[in-house]
C-alpha cells in the first residue's frame, strides 16, 4: 500500500499521476476504487467526502498537477468544481493554498465558475488570491513570475476589493 493512501482519500488522484495513463494500479494503491469507478462509468465516485468535507478535486487542486486536474473535470464534467468543503474553501481556495501555479491557471482559465470563485471568502475570512500571496510569500522564484503576475492580475480584476482585504 502507497504510504499517501493512509493520509488523504483522494490519493488516487493526487500523488499518483501515473494513473491517469495507467489505471492498472490496484496492486500497489487501496484508494484506486475511486478512480476504477470512474473509470468505469461511474463518476459519482468523485463526490466522495472526506472528513473534512473535501472531494477529490479539493485535494487534487492543492498537491496535483494541471493535467490530473483537468482530467477530474472530464471525468465528472465539471460538476464538483462549485462544491466548497465544510469550512468554504473551493477548489479553487485549495489550488491556491498549495501555491499551484499550473492549476490556478487552469482553473481560471478554462471555467467561467472561476470569476466568481475567486471572490468567494471561506470562513475564515479568506480569498483565494490570499492564500496564493501566502503560498509564495518565501518562494522568491515563483514570486517573481510572469505566470505569478499573470495570475494576481487576473484575481484582483475580478475582486479589486481583495487589495484592502
Amino acid at each position: 500500500m502507497c504510504p499517501e493512501s493512509k493520509r488523504y482519500l483522494s490519493h488516487a488522484f493526487t500523488r499518483c499521476e501515473w494513473l491517469v495513463t495507467s489505471p492498472s494500479c490496484t496492486e500497489r494503491c487501496s484508494f484506486t476504487w475511486v478512480y476504477q469507478a470512474a473509470m468505469k462509468g461511474n463518476p459519482s465516485a468523485l463526490r466522495v467526502i472526506s472528513n473534512i468535507g473535501a472531494l477529490p478535486i479539493h485535494i487534487a487542486c492543492q498537491f496535483s498537477s494541471s493535467k490530473v486536474v483537468k482530467h477530474l473535470v472530464e471525468l465528472d464534467e465539471g460538476r464538483t468544481l462549485h462544491y466548497n468543503d465544510m469550512i468554504k474553501d473551493s477548489p479553487l481556495h485549495y489550488a491556491c493554498r498549495g501555491g499551484n501555479l499550473g492549476v490556478v491557471k487552469y482553473l481560471l482559465s478554462e471555467h467561467t465558475y472561476s470569476l466568481v470563485s475567486s471572490m468567494e471568502v471561506n470562513e475564515k475570512g479568506e480569498l483565494p488570491i490570499h492564500l496564493l500571496c501566502e503560498a509564495v510569500k518565501d518562494k522568491v522564484d515563483i514570486a517573481d513570475s510572469t505566470e505569478y503576475t499573470e495570475i494576481i492580475w487576473k484575481m484582483l480584476l475580478a475582486n479589486p476589493e481583495a487589495i484592502w482585504g
